[in-house]
C-alpha cells in the first residue's frame, strides 16, 4: 500500500538542507497540470533561459507549449530541491547521445534526470547515477495502433497482440510503446534507433526484461524497466541504469498538487524564501 507523506518542494534553496537519495534510489515526480490558469504559466516562462523559450515558441499547438513550459518549470524545480540553486540558474546542454544534462553550475552534484509530458501530464524521472528515461502516455481509444505496429514491434509481439482479445490489444500496445520509449530516452539517438530490433518480453511484470535484435546492441540485463499504471487512461515506463553491485532500484512518488506547484512557482520567480506541501506516495 502506498503510504501518503509531508514532503517541502521550493523554499530557500541557497539555506536549507537539499534532498538525498537513498542507495540505490530514483524518485518519480509527476503532475497533473490541467488546473493552471495562464498567470500560472506566465510565471513558469519566467524561469526559462532564452534556448529553452526560443525552442518552445517554434510549437504550433498552444496546449502543447505550454506543456514544455511547465515541464521545463516543473525540472527546474524539481533539481533545486537538490543543490543549492535557485530554479532560475540551471542550463542545460545535450550530450553526444541527445540526452539533456546540466551545463550550469559546473560544481554542483546533480542527479541524472528526464522528463516526459502528455495531455498535461507532467513526469520527471532523478537518480543519483547512471541514465535514465521515462516515458508517459495517455491512451487514447481512437488511436489506430495496427498503422504504427509494425515500426513499433518485433514479430513475435506483433504475433502476441494479435492473439490478444480486441478489448486488451490497446493497453499492450501502449504499454509496449512506454516501455521501448523510456529505454531509447535513456539510451539517447532517439528516432535512430530500431524500435522494433527491441523486443519486450513480459510488459505487465512488475520488473520487465527485454530482449535486443538485429543490428540493436547493448545489455539489457544491466537497466532496471518498470511499469507504472497512473489511472484508467495514463501509462508511463521508467528505465533506470542499474548500479555496478546490480540491487534493484527503489523507486520513490512524489506527486505534485497543482496549488503547491503554483505556490513554489510564486516563491522561485519572485527568488523569495517559502514552502510547499506535496504528497509524497512511498515505494512503488
Amino acid at each position: 500500500m502506498k503510504r501518503e507523506t509531508p514532503f517541502l518542494l521550493g523554499g530557500s534553496y541557497l539555506d536549507r538542507r537539499p534532498m538525498t537519495f537513498g542507495r540505490n534510489q530514483a524518485h518519480w515526480w509527476s503532475i497533473d497540470t490541467s488546473g493552471f490558469d495562464e498567470v500560472c504559466v506566465s510565471m513558469a516562462e519566467t524561469l526559462l533561459d532564452h534556448s529553452e523559450t526560443n525552442r518552445i515558441s517554434r510549437v504550433r499547438r498552444v496546449k502543447d507549449r505550454v506543456e514544455a513550459i511547465m515541464s521545463r518549470a516543473l525540472l527546474r524545480l524539481v533539481l533545486s530541491q537538490y543543490g543549492h540553486t535557485t530554479p532560475r540558474k540551471w542550463r542545460f546542454e545535450q550530450d553526444a547521445f541527445g540526452r539533456p544534462f546540466v551545463a550550469y553550475p559546473p560544481s554542483v552534484f546533480v542527479p541524472s534526470f528526464n522528463v516526459s509530458h502528455s495531455r498535461g501530464y507532467i513526469h520527471c524521472l532523478v537518480t543519483r547515477s547512471g541514465a535514465v528515461g521515462v516515458d508517459v502516455e495517455f491512451i487514447d481509444p481512437s488511436f489506430d495502433y495496427s498503422a504504427v505496429m509494425h515500426r513499433v514491434c518485433s514479430a513475435s509481439e506483433i504475433a502476441h497482440l494479435q492473439s490478444l482479445r480486441p478489448e486488451q490489444r490497446l493497453n499492450f500496445f501502449y504499454a509496449l510503446w512506454v516501455v521501448k520509449e523510456a529505454y531509447i530516452k535513456a539510451l539517447g539517438g532517439g528516432l535512430s534507433l530500431p524500435v522494433d530490433q527491441i523486443e519486450v518480453l513480459n510488459p505487465f511484470c512488475e520488473r520487465i526484461d527485454l530482449r535486443l535484435g538485429g543490428s540493436m546492441q547493448g545489455r539489457p540485463e544491466q537497466w532496471d524497466i518498470r511499469l507504472q499504471r497512473f489511472g484508467d487512461q495514463l501509462v508511463a515506463a521508467a528505465a533506470l541504469q542499474r548500479s555496478p553491485d546490480a540491487e534493484d532500484i527503489q523507486l520513490m512518488h512524489f506527486s505534485v498538487t497543482c496549488d503547491d506547484m503554483r505556490h513554489g512557482l510564486v516563491e522561485a520567480s519572485a527568488q523569495r524564501s517559502g514552502s510547499v506541501r506535496i504528497s509524497v506516495c512511498e515505494a512503488l
